[in-house]
């Protein structure tokens, strides 16, 4: 068992001391109808409470509220200091990175693509498969249960909507490579190959 696979069914047992349930699907929901105020309130109370996620959800809402890059990293701290390893990650991404595929199914991602969007732009990850079928992506991303550790996105091209896999967030091109070798034989069958993240935020389109 992976150590966030640990730390995820953690989470799972704390669930019902740790918050009240109508709360968080309130703010999830809040955030969904991109009402950031209204669900930084209910993270906010939550935190207060002790539960992790809230803070870890506090950052992803202030990215969306577009606030302070310190702000956001300062709420990604507390999350860390209290053990959650994702955040950790974000903090200090060459101490956990992905380089063997790991699962985690927390469910700390509103959409599956917000995973992506909070990588950093320099980082490459690798582009598993593409479809203009949603429902055929979202069968693999949930099948190999990349919530996260990977992503998909809709963009575009020559006027027909597409939706892309990818997985992992590596610091080089080289690092990323590498990491093919651990993917699972069913996500190797389609080649991965390396791409740029600034590359894919820049023409990602909202999934809804």
């Amino acid at each position: 068992m992976t150590i966030i696979s640990k730390v995820s069914g953690l989470f799972f047992l704390l669930f019902p001391v740790l918050l009240v349930a109508d709360d968080f699907s309130n703010a999830i929901n809040a955030m969904q109808n991109e009402n950031y105020q209204y669900s930084s309130i209910v993270w906010n109370r939550l935190s207060k409470q002790g539960n992790i996620l809230a803070d870890y959800n506090m950052a992803i809402n202030l990215k969306k509220m577009n606030a302070k890059s310190e702000d956001q990293k300062e709420w990604l701290r507390t999350a860390a200091r209290k053990r959650l390893v994702t955040a950790y990650g974000m903090l200090q991404p060459g101490s956990i990175k992905p380089a063997k595929y790991q699962t985690s199914s927390n469910s700390i991602y509103v959409k599956p693509d917000d995973w992506l969007k909070i990588q950093k732009p320099g980082y490459y990850t690798l582009q598993l498969a593409s479809s203009i079928h949603k429902k055929s992506i979202d069968k693999i991303y949930e099948q190999y249960q990349m919530k996260g550790q990977g992503s998909y996105f809709k963009n575009i091209k020559q006027g027909e909507a597409r939706f892309t896999l990818v997985f992992g967030a590596y610091p080089t091109a080289n690092d990323a490579r590498i990491a093919i070798d651990d993917l699972p034989a069913g996500l190797r069958k389609w080649k991965p190959w390396v791409r740029n993240v600034k590359s894919i935020q820049k023409i990602m389109k909202p999934l809804n």
